[in-house]
């Protein structure tokens, strides 16, 4: 899994990498605090590069 997705659960991912689904609840909040965002949406938007001005 490359990329947070809006439509899998915490549960899903949890199952996927063999965690429970509170560590990855805790991973991804850790990253929304560095990244100042408050959700998937929101990091997903800070994931996606700047459009090139030139």
């Amino acid at each position: 899994m490359s990329r947070p997705d809006a439509a899998v659960s915490n549960r899903d991912s949890a199952q996927r990498l063999f965690v429970t689904p509170k560590t990855v609840e805790v991973h991804l909040t850790s990253v929304y605090r560095k990244l100042g965002v408050g959700n998937r949406a929101g990091l997903r938007q800070a994931l996606d590069p700047a459009p090139c001005p030139f």
